[in-house]
């Protein structure tokens, strides 16, 4: 209190203003929300005002890449900011101010996070992530339900990729069933997207009964929007639950009429991702020349699209198609190359894969214990996120611990999982590659 007395009257008003930050802010969404127009009192310099208040030791400076730089407060001064917020009246204008800038954040993210610059957008994302928080509990506490549904289907990519499956899908349902419990009409586009990521998060948690609700509702509205690009998305989405679920000759049909689709409107990373899920399939159907060709035409567009994920993704099928047939160098040398990109992007989930294709070769070639560690570090994985196992991917995961369990023995086989299961994400990976992978390929 003596300190923030010390302060010039513009001072003030720009610390109390950006205690609407719940985890800081960059010097951009300092200038946007505590903007002359919204405070009444102008500010007529925000830069320098943080300059000011950092050497006054009320705000810290933090760069976190090379273009960006985050002001945060210490707890106490934050919490005693917030006091001094609450008091002045400026509150309710301020969050309203708050929420404007990260819905805009996340409408510019949400196409960004398909494209080249994914990594830098998914790491800005997480950095904002209380604060896209405190904008999605804005839009509820203020009644905005149709802000609420567009600015939680701009985030379903992130809440994806990044393993926040829980938090994004109770964000995503409960938005969802606000607006079909009111009755209210928003906009069907909007509705459409969200219900497309719900479905995808209730996919990754196992909940297909509810996935399957989630993207036929989608599916229905966007042929009704007569929107092709989101009929091809909504195709792609189902095809990939379908594959999740074992259902192979339904999953064909989707992804193919898909894959059509996106021909059509040549969108090329759709293209990749139909491609992709139409490999998987003819692959369980045995027609190994067929699925490696569709796989590897998926892989040559994600590399041009610069889409780590789709390349991960692309990459595990490879590895895949490999496995089934004894190619055990060559399918681990695409598992290795998938595990880096999968981890630039913070896909846990993407990674657990990885190591689960891993063991799987390794354990037909006999190397039970690692491949025991391996299965068990990729469980803690899912299990951190709460991703479940794809039933696509339960039977070679089962033949891999099956014959570990036979071959080990209960206590050594228990043993080697509960070391694996202990170790963290980078430590799995050093495990799957460090040094090993690449000889014996």
């Amino acid at each position: 209190e003596w300190s923030i007395g010390l302060l010039t009257v513009a001072e003030q008003v720009l610390l109390r203003a950006l205690a609407v930050f719940t985890a800081g802010c960059t010097l951009e969404a300092a200038e946007a929300v505590c903007r002359a127009d919204v405070l009444g009192d102008p500010i007529e310099d925000i830069f320098e005002g943080l300059a000011s208040l950092v050497d006054k030791s009320l705000l810290r400076a933090e760069a976190v890449s090379d273009t960006e730089t985050r002001f945060a407060m210490l707890r106490t001064i934050h919490d005693y900011a917030r006091e001094l917020l609450a008091a002045s009246g400026e509150r309710a204008i301020l969050e309203q101010s708050h929420a404007a800038f990260f819905e805009a954040l996340a409408a510019d993210a949400e196409p960004a996070l398909t494209g080249p610059e994914q990594a830098d957008w998914l790491a800005r994302l997480e950095r904002e992530h209380n604060n896209l928080r405190a904008a999605l509990q804005w839009t509820r506490d203020s009644g905005n339900l149709d802000r609420r549904v567009r600015l939680a289907g701009n985030l379903w990519r992130f809440w994806y990729t990044r393993g926040h499956l829980s938090e994004g899908r109770a964000w995503l349902e409960e938005a969802l069933e606000s607006a079909s419990g009111r009755g209210e009409a928003v906009p069907a586009p909007d509705t459409a997207k969200a219900r497309i990521g719900a479905g995808v998060l209730a996919t990754m948690q196992g909940d297909y009964p509810r996935a399957a609700a989630h993207c036929e509702e989608s599916l229905r509205l966007y042929r009704e929007l007569n929107d092709r690009q989101g009929m091809a998305v909504a195709l792609n989405i189902l095809g990939n639950l379908a594959i999740n679920q074992g259902l192979y000759d339904r999953a064909l049909r989707l992804s193919e009429e898909s894959l059509t689709l996106q021909r059509e409107l040549g969108h090329q990373r759709g293209i990749a991702l139909a491609l992709n899920n139409l490999g998987f399939v003819v692959l369980q159907h045995g027609n190994y020349p067929r699925a490696e060709a569709l796989c590897r035409e998926s892989l040559e567009l994600a590399r041009a699209l610069q889409d780590n994920l789709g390349m991960g993704w692309a990459l595990s099928n490879l590895g895949d198609a490999a496995r089934e047939q004894g190619e055990y160098g060559q399918a681990l040398a695409r598992y290795a190359e998938g595990i880096p990109l999968c981890h630039s992007m913070g896909s846990t989930d993407g990674v657990a894969s990885c190591l689960e294709g891993i063991a799987s070769v390794v354990g037909a070639q006999g190397r039970h214990k690692w491949a025991v560690r391996l299965c068990g570090a990729a469980a803690a994985l899912r299990g951190a996120i709460g991703a479940a196992l794809p039933s696509a991917g339960r039977a070679a995961y089962d033949q891999t611990l099956a014959s570990a369990r036979a071959t080990l023995g209960a206590e050594e086989f228990a043993a080697a999982w509960e070391s694996g299961h202990g170790l963290s994400e980078e430590q799995a990976i050093e495990e799957a590659m460090g040094g090993r992978v690449p000889c014996i390929i």
